[in-house]
């Protein structure tokens, strides 16, 4: 997550709005936090492996990538994490 670097987690609701931007990128709030907005990454099911998590693989290469955290990539799709 590009804001990690700036102390602000990523972003994980779809529908968080940009309130600020700089050269760094576009910042939002969810859950009382400013957060880094990710931009749309495709998220490649070619690739995707689990780990043997409780979660599909997305299907689709136009999953906006949502997270990143210790055990993956995270997008969202058909209202399910994947």
């Amino acid at each position: 997550c590009w804001s990690k670097k700036f102390g602000y987690d990523c972003c994980v609701l779809p529908e968080t709005r940009a309130i600020y931007s700089d050269a760094n990128g576009k910042y939002g709030v969810e859950f009382k936090q400013k957060c880094g907005i990710v931009d749309s990454i495709a998220i490649k099911p070619d690739v995707c492996d689990n780990g043997g998590l409780d979660y599909e693989c997305c299907s689709s290469l136009n999953v906006k990538l949502q997270s990143i955290d210790a055990d993956a990539k995270w997008g969202f799709e058909n209202g399910k994490w994947c």
